[in-house]
């Protein structure tokens, strides 16, 4: 049997092992060089909310980083031959290759300005433990991975992403979780609103009691009604490529606060000339020996 004839179980299995191992690999050199980390989402979530992992695909493998390390972090990984991939070298995300496996990591919670919370509250609110992924790390509290898995639904448009919605449930659903923590670190983090969206998307489908006390305790705080409405409504349009640039800048101006509502969107449009001019000069180097010709 070939390794393209593994059945389905195995498959996913062999994939995700791959992956817990490139992120180790990483989480200890980082470790070992005085840089603390966070594993984040996906790679984390597998162990910790499922039996297998067939029932959670895994894309992507998330570490979180202090911004004050990120620098520390692209100069390790240089010289370990770890190959790089750029998301945003303004902003603070890198896919760093250890294996032939992408960890993408950031140094945000979200889109940079987002977040009233920064990595570093998440990592003096962590525990140590080798629990779930089997080596030594900073685990995440529950709290605040449920408000970066929320983001995360956020910023995906609420929907393209379907592991979101059951790892949300299956959070909720956890020993220890309580809705007013959660609300008190969304209100931390300047993000009752998009919370409270979130809240409400999930129980469009489900019955969480977790999620309705959530939605609950944020009912009685302030919310910024207007652009919760027109969020949810552009994320309903049949013609979802028309509404696709209004979606993203509503996603940046999630912030209730206002002065971080700006800072993300300006930051955003930074990324995005970055990216565009980084992608021509791309361009502009591959075609350059033809005009030579």
């Amino acid at each position: 049997m070939s390794a393209f004839d593994l059945p389905p179980e195995m498959a996913a299995w062999a994939g995700f092992e791959l992956r817990l191992h490139a992120l180790g690999e990483l989480v200890d050199r980082l470790e070992r060089a005085g840089i603390p980390s966070l594993p984040i989402k996906g790679a984390l979530l597998v162990r910790q909310l499922y039996d297998e992992p067939i029932e959670r695909p895994l894309v992507d493998v998330d570490l979180l980083v202090a911004p004050r390390d990120f620098r520390r972090v692209v100069r390790l990984a240089r010289s370990s031959g770890f190959p790089l991939v750029w998301d945003s070298k303004q902003l603070g995300n890198v896919n760093v290759y250890v294996n032939g496996i992408a960890i993408d990591v950031a140094c945000t919670l979200g889109p940079p300005g987002l977040s009233a919370l920064g990595v570093e509250d998440l990592l003096r609110r962590a525990t140590r433990t080798d629990r779930f992924l089997g080596f030594p790390h900073w685990q995440i509290d529950l709290h605040d991975h449920a408000l970066v898995v929320a983001i995360d639904a956020f910023k995906d448009k609420l929907g393209s992403k379907p592991s979101s919605r059951k790892d949300l449930l299956r959070l909720a659903r956890q020993a220890g979780f309580d809705p007013q923590k959660l609300a008190c670190v969304a209100e931390e983090a300047r993000l009752e609103t998009l919370v409270h969206i979130v809240a409400a998307w999930i129980l469009e489908k489900d019955d969480s009691p977790g999620w309705r006390e959530v939605l609950s305790a944020l009912d009685a705080r302030r919310q910024r009604r207007i652009y919760a409405h027109a969020f949810r409504w552009l994320t309903r349009r049949k013609s979802a490529h028309l509404a696709r640039l209004p979606l993203a800048l509503l996603a940046r101006a999630a912030s209730d606060d206002v002065a971080r509502r700006a800072a993300a969107l300006g930051l955003g449009a930074v990324g995005t000339v970055a990216f565009v001019a980084r992608n021509r000069g791309l361009t502009a180097r591959k075609i350059a020996p033809g005009r030579a010709s």
